[in-house]
């Protein structure tokens, strides 16, 4: 194993750690965030980052605030990726995955 497939393991692995800690409600978030991800098409991914990036960069940080921008991700997600035409057809198992619930 190279030096960078190491470093990209334990990037995943320490990944894996700090979602298993989290709560189920989180946990589908995550997993909904994901599975729109990858069928999203490049540019939806790429404003995603952005949209992500932001709120990484960002000072506001209660849980609240958090957990409503990561709403506004997955929402973002679910209107940019419509089902027909993205892979969705293809992988039916996706379309199960639950939407967390939101909070206002």
């Amino acid at each position: 194993m190279s030096a960078v497939d190491a470093s990209v393991s334990d990037d995943v692995l320490r990944l894996v750690q700090t979602v298993e800690r989290l709560d189920d409600e989180d946990q589908e978030r995550i997993l909904r965030m994901v599975t729109l991800l990858t069928v999203a098409p490049s540019t939806v991914r790429d404003r995603t980052h952005l949209m992500l990036r932001r709120l990484l960069d960002s000072e506001s940080g209660t849980m609240i605030e958090c957990v409503a921008a990561v709403d506004e991700v997955i929402a973002y997600l679910e209107t940019s990726t419509e089902p027909v035409g993205d892979g969705l057809e293809r992988r039916p198992d996706l379309l199960d995955c639950p939407a967390p619930s939101r909070h206002n």
